[in-house]
């Protein structure tokens, strides 16, 4: 039986030579979410800016609320977020008659196109992705490393929800 430890020891990696495959890929791929890239329209736009775009043209008239639980983000981030996508003409807020503090974001014309563009580039790129890894992975690896990346995320949910300031 594997030691969980020498998996993901808590106080991280044992020596400064010493990276955890976990934890430099985490920190990665935190780089490449954070990062800005052009989607096809001229415009460098962030990783999360356009996925909050995509569920809001998937599901318009959906709430800050919503789109935060979608993203698995705050309702802070997520608003801050949508009034970026705002400013830059992508999305719009609709007040509902009778209720002020009920705001619902749709997508402008304009958050169509890029949205349109974003979902061109992600498949072109996950297929890139999907037939590097398969160069190197086997099928049963792949759904196995799925399945786990699947667990992880619902710990990180559990723990996150446990979180005072996490709404």
């Amino acid at each position: 039986m594997h030691d969980p430890a020498n998996l993901c020891p808590a106080a991280g990696p044992a020596n400064n030579n010493e990276v955890l495959p976990f934890y430099r890929f985490v920190s990665i791929y935190q780089n490449y979410l954070n990062s800005t890239r052009d989607y096809g329209d001229g415009v460098q736009r962030g990783m999360i800016e356009v996925h909050i775009l995509q569920i809001i043209c998937r599901h318009p008239g959906i709430t800050v609320g919503q789109v935060a639980m979608q993203w698995g983000r705050t309702k802070g981030s997520a608003s801050q977020n949508a009034t970026k996508l705002e400013k830059q003409g992508l999305i719009e807020r609709v007040r509902i008659a009778g209720n002020a503090k009920e705001v619902h974001l749709y997508p402008t014309a304009a958050g169509l196109d890029v949205n349109r563009l974003h979902e061109e580039y992600d498949r072109e790129n996950e297929s890139r992705f999907a037939r590097r890894l398969l160069d190197q992975c086997s099928m049963e690896e792949l759904e196995i490393f799925t399945r786990v990346l699947d667990i992880y995320s619902n710990l990180f949910e559990e723990d996150l929800a446990a979180e005072p300031d996490f709404d």
